[in-house]
């Protein structure tokens, strides 16, 4: 061919059924066939990198963008926040319900627990509407629905403490960073490769264990200043690092050395 040829992708396999870089030998073969006929891939965290290199590609040959989402930028009040949050479609594969139960736990302990904050619309939000009633913790719970406005979306997690998936961590975890809240989900969650700008009880957590969401939604409510610690860190490293004009300047470096 008379032009250069980039793939830009996640990398590696990854969906809400498969954990990151969980594939049969067949899926990498078929990939290694089209990816080392291109002049380079340009990744969406370095991770799969060193996968690549130990498959054979040539190390001059990877790049990476890390993938974000743009938001707005605001001033951190640390005195609004008062509530934990959830953001996302309401899928069973992000474990909602692991929340809601360890949410339920926690208040049978302390019943001066946050309020938890649902933003989502999706198959599940019925149910979990009639879960909430049926457990009596209309005033505690509030499932907002869908919300797309980028200002009412910034007031929202201005008052949240921490933002919590239990199973799934996608472009949610870029968004509550670059807000100043801290993410709280699995070691082994379903990503795209964004759970890895999480450094455990840096600017977030990643738990070994569902029982521990009930722990941290008690100590949020005894420990505010530790978590609100977490996502000054969390802000830091979005609006130094994951800005989208971080990642097109991944993509443009990509284009420039490749050509």
């Amino acid at each position: 061919r008379n032009f250069k040829l980039l793939f830009w992708g996640i990398g590696v396999p990854a969906s809400y059924h498969r954990k990151y870089g969980d594939a049969h030998k067949l899926h990498y073969k078929f990939n290694d066939f089209f990816n080392k006929r291109t002049d380079g891939l340009i990744f969406y965290s370095d991770c799969p990198v060193k996968i690549h290199e130990d498959r054979g590609y040539n190390i001059s040959k990877l790049f990476v963008a890390n993938n974000t989402v743009n938001i707005l930028k605001v001033d951190i009040n640390n005195e609004n926040k008062d509530s934990i949050l959830f953001i996302g479609t309401l899928y069973l594969e992000k474990g909602l319900q692991i929340l809601l139960d360890s949410y339920l736990n926690a208040y049978r302990e302390n019943i001066n627990i946050p309020e938890l904050n649902i933003v989502g619309g999706g198959d599940q939000f019925n149910d979990i509407l009639k879960w909430i009633e049926n457990n009596n913790l209309i005033e505690k719970i509030h499932l907002l629905g869908p919300i797309y406005d980028e200002n009412t979306k910034a007031d929202i997690f201005s008052k949240s403490i921490v933002s919590i998936s239990p199973l799934q961590a996608g472009l949610s975890v870029l968004e509550s960073m670059g807000y100043g809240v801290p993410y709280i989900t699995m070691e082994d969650a379903i990503t795209g490769g964004e759970a890895f700008n999480i450094k455990h009880n840096v600017n977030g957590l990643r738990l070994n264990n569902i029982d521990e969401f009930k722990d941290v939604i008690l100590d949020v409510t005894k420990n505010k200043e530790k978590y609100i610690q977490f996502g000054l860190n969390a802000y830091k490293h979005y609006w130094e690092n994951r800005k989208p004009e971080d990642m097109a300047k991944g993509i443009s470096d990509a284009i420039e050395k490749t050509f």
